[in-house]
């Protein structure tokens, strides 16, 4: 049977492991994260050049309705939805 001891430290190395496996489930969490935002910030990059060269007029209707939608829409709330 084991010391109070060394049933301590063995506790102590299983929780150490649990974290350990914990911070690398959030760093790939969040390395996922990443990698989805810089993917939709290139299509969106994508999209703007094609209509722009499609409606020139594009880039300063789009700054315009940019200010609109900064004033009217809330992320945090229309996500919830």
């Amino acid at each position: 049977m084991p010391t109070p001891q060394k049933l301590a430290l063995s506790e102590i190395q299983l929780l150490q492991r649990e974290i350990e496996a914990h911070g690398e489930w959030l760093s790939r969490k969040e390395l996922d994260r990443k990698t989805d935002t810089d993917r939709l910030r290139t299509e969106l990059e994508a999209l703007k050049r094609v209509i722009s060269k499609l409606h020139p007029d594009f880039a300063k209707a789009f700054r315009e309705e940019m200010e609109v939608v900064r004033l009217e829409f809330n992320p945090e709330i229309e996500r919830r939805t």
